[in-house]
């Protein structure tokens, strides 16, 4: 992390404060995962419940796959803090840094995640 009593150019002020902005921008797209999966859990305890005698959507199957958002969105912030430590500390050394892997990564996730609750709905209707 930077020393806060060494004093930063504009630039270098500039650089942290959008190394901030994204590390947000990533706890934000976390925390909607985690409310996603939520959501998703708990949506079919609430079909299961109101459904009656007729079963329209495997409970354990919600909670499953609602669990499984809950783990990736954590991963996705596990990587966004290593990500923003590392450039915090490459924007300190003036080095530049980029690693492609981690934006892919997470995406294909995400991709991933869209996949399986396209199934999920088309199963549950």
């Amino acid at each position: 992390m930077a020393d806060s009593r060494r004093r930063f150019t504009p630039t270098e002020q500039r650089d942290h404060l959008a190394n901030v902005r994204t590390m947000l921008a990533w706890v934000r797209t976390s925390v909607t995962i985690m409310g996603l999966g939520f959501v998703v859990a708990k949506f079919g305890l609430v079909l299961d419940e109101t459904s009656g005698s007729r079963r329209t959507i495997n409970p354990q199957l919600a909670a499953g796959i609602g669990t499984a958002l809950v783990v990736v969105a954590a991963a996705i912030l596990v990587v966004a803090i290593r990500e923003f430590v590392a450039v915090s500390r490459a924007i300190r050394d003036g080095e530049i840094y980029f690693k492609w892997w981690a934006p892919l990564t997470v995406s294909t996730l995400l991709v991933l995640v869209g996949i399986i609750l396209s199934v999920y709905l088309v199963l549950s209707a």
